[in-house]
């Protein structure tokens, strides 16, 4: 990571706003993927959290986008923009 109190200290400015923002970018950036992954899990349940674990397993760089395309081909748009709107399992909504 950059070390920004040597930006600070050097008092270049351009660099310490660049190393600063890239800095919070990371931050909000793992936050937000933590959000995703925690509120998917709990939406879409097991099943949900089992094609994650198998996309993870097979090596796919977003287990989560797997599962979702997944629940998309199986349920389809609507009723996964349903589910979502109503904080239900995919599987439980008709």
């Amino acid at each position: 990571m950059i070390n920004l109190v040597q930006f600070a200290e050097n008092k270049d400015a351009v660099s310490f706003k660049a190393a600063l923002h890239d800095a919070i970018a990371l931050k909000v950036t793992a936050v937000l993927d933590t959000l995703r992954e925690k509120v998917a899990s709990d939406l879409f349940g097991e099943s949900f959290k089992e094609v994650e674990a198998s996309a993870k397993k097979s090596g796919a760089s977003n287990p989560a986008a797997v599962a979702a395309a997944v629940g998309f081909k199986k349920y389809g748009k609507r009723r996964m923009e349903k589910a979502a709107h109503e904080g239900k399992p995919a599987k439980d909504v008709h």
